[in-house]
């Protein structure tokens, strides 16, 4: 489900940058406004995202940077978002893959990306209007969904474990059940727990 709304921003963002490039937004222009709104989102600087730093708040800013610039502006190089941050092509690829995977598996994160979005649209709203209602709220319901998907992966792990736990266990079966309880625990570590 929640690889099915990471396309669904997908094809959003893609609208979107075409609806930009109508607008006469051009690249330089356009990496301005994600860098201030991912600033702003993630209450970081410019060079708070430029610069060396490795720590996760930082990477993520940058990732979200990154993300943006290419989805918005389809026209635009890896090469040359790579140098308004000072990081080469393969970088921005990580960064745009990354960013994909964080969207899906880390609530906090999906949550500051949200955020840019609705800096975004806040700052678009014209251009908004153009598209699709359905792919904007689906883009703003993404966290919710990831929320309701992870608590239902909750449940669901949680009714395994009590029957398992439930069942009186024979000496032959144990060595099952051992198994179903280690199966289990991946799931839960899947599953973000």
């Amino acid at each position: 489900m929640a690889a099915a709304t990471v396309e669904a921003q997908r094809k959003t963002l893609s609208a979107m940058s075409t609806t930009l490039s109508i607008k006469s937004t051009t690249s330089a222009r356009l990496m301005d406004t994600c860098m201030q709104i991912v600033c702003q989102a993630f209450e970081m600087t410019p060079e708070d995202i430029k610069g060396p730093c490795r720590e996760k708040e930082y990477a993520y800013a940058r990732h979200t940077y990154c993300y943006l610039c290419i989805n918005l502006d389809p026209m635009l190089t890896l090469k040359k978002v790579g140098e308004t941050i000072g990081r080469d092509h393969s970088t921005i690829i990580n960064s745009i893959k990354k960013c994909e995977q964080l969207r899906t598996s880390d609530m906090r994160y999906a949550k500051q990306f949200n955020a840019c979005l609705d800096i975004l649209q806040e700052a678009h709203k014209n251009v908004y209007r153009r598209l699709n209602e359905d792919r904007i709220s689906m883009m703003r319901s993404q966290y919710q969904d990831q929320k309701g998907e992870r608590e239902s992966n909750a449940i669901t792990i949680v009714r395994k474990f009590m029957d398992i736990m439930q069942n009186p266990q024979a000496p032959d079966e144990v060595h099952r059940t051992l198994q179903e309880l280690g199966d289990l625990y991946l799931d839960a570590r899947v599953a973000g727990f």
